[in-house]
């Protein structure tokens, strides 16, 4: 699960970043 939560963290963050 904590691998999931990290990935979708990561996503969000990546596209927040990307616009």
């Amino acid at each position: 699960m904590m691998f999931y939560a990290q990935d979708f963290t990561t996503a969000t963050r990546s596209s927040l970043a990307s616009g």
